[in-house]
């Protein structure tokens, strides 16, 4: 059996509606690619803007349009993720009811601990920036520092 044929003998749900997977996902993925696009020159178009001076206001409706594309992926990926478990199905004996029950709370701990992991990462960045930003300025204006204290 091909992977194209099995896709189209499983259903899912998606948007409320019972579509067959394989077109499913080429909704989802072409969504993605969509959004993704979208994003990519909203951010260019920040890029220019920033460069031509553009009207502030203006960039900031840029950046939420780029914000809604990003939202959207997101209900994109919440769709695929939801696929995935659709295709499983549900569990049909005791063992494995347990055993979802059990993987359920596992999954939802290594869940847990990855998004603190992603957010202590962002924040030893974040400290690194502001740490060479800090630096960056102390060098500069240490010049200006000495002059003073000559004067003095």
């Amino acid at each position: 059996m091909s992977i194209s044929s099995a896709c189209s003998s499983i259903s899912v749900s998606l948007n409320g509606k019972e579509v067959d997977l394989e077109q499913g996902l080429d909704e989802v993925v072409r969504g993605l690619q969509k959004h993704l696009n979208q994003v990519q020159l909203q951010l260019r178009m920040l890029g220019v803007g920033s460069e031509r001076d553009d009207d502030y206001q203006e960039m900031i409706k840029e950046a939420d349009i780029m914000e809604d594309g990003i939202l959207e992926m997101q209900n994109l990926f919440d769709d695929l993720r939801s696929m995935s478990y659709q295709i499983v199905g549900l569990p049909e004996t005791k063992e494995e009811k347990s055993w979802l029950k059990n993987h359920k709370i596992e999954r939802k701990t290594y869940l847990q601990q990855k998004a603190l992991d992603r957010k202590e990462e962002k924040n030893v960045k974040n400290l690194r920036r502001r740490k060479t930003k800090w630096v960056i300025r102390l060098r500069a204006t240490l010049p200006r520092f000495a002059k003073r204290l000559s004067r003095i």
